[in-house]
């Protein structure tokens, strides 16, 4: 087998024979560091697509109804979800059985547990609380919040400091969107030997809440 040669001029006058021998091929470590990246973006989005489809139980209502519709077995049926907060919505149809419901629902619509807590006391009453525009925060059914009225000049009682009327109210049903130039209300559910004190507040002031931290423990 014939070994190929090449020349290498040595000065003008020596030509010398060197074997020609292939040059080794250096890794280079961005090639590594580009495959190492390119794979680590695959893994993430195969995480980031099998956590957006894992779903969850919850119970819907299979029809509309009505506000004060204590809802029975025909009302009910198990779906398969996807939200952020499992914890908010009932997931057994035992635990949604004879739950009474506090405003008008629509097919579908998914069962909050707060709802569970208007059933099983029947000390509570869910009242509406108008809240003047930018003073409602982000809210969700089931939170925890304090109702505070402050008295106004046109009201009976005399003008001063805010004043709790209830502690640690269940929020009912809260607006989807706020819009911090309008109006809105909010659904609570209060103990029924408050009521009258906060009904004669919300003619007489202005009222406000505050939300209370994870788990209704008092944020510092």
């Amino acid at each position: 087998m014939a070994i190929p040669f090449r020349i290498r001029t040595q000065g003008a006058t020596n030509p010398a024979l060197v074997p020609n021998v292939s040059r080794k091929v250096k890794r280079d470590f961005r090639l590594w560091l580009g495959i190492g990246l390119l794979l680590l973006s695959i893994l993430t989005i195969s995480h980031l697509i099998s956590a957006a489809g894992a779903r969850t139980d919850a119970v819907a209502l299979s029809h509309d109804v009505l506000v004060g519709k204590q809802l029975t077995l025909d009302d009910l049926e198990v779906v398969q979800v996807a939200v952020p907060s499992t914890g908010s919505y009932v997931n057994s149809i035992e635990s949604a059985l004879g739950i009474k419901t506090t405003r008008n629902m629509s097919a579908g619509e998914l069962i909050p547990v707060s709802l569970q807590t208007t059933s099983t006391s029947a000390n509570l009453r869910s009242v509406s609380l108008p809240i003047k525009a930018g003073h409602l925060p982000n809210l969700q059914p089931g939170d925890l919040v304090d109702i505070w009225s402050t008295p106004s000049s046109d009201g009976l009682q005399i003008p001063g400091p805010p004043v709790l009327l209830s502690k640690a109210a269940t929020v009912a049903d809260a607006p989807a969107e706020i819009d911090p130039n309008s109006d809105t209300a909010l659904s609570v559910l209060i103990p029924k030997n408050e009521v009258a004190k906060i009904v004669a507040a919300l003619r007489d002031g202005q009222i406000d809440i505050a939300l209370l931290g994870q788990n209704g423990v008092d944020t510092p």
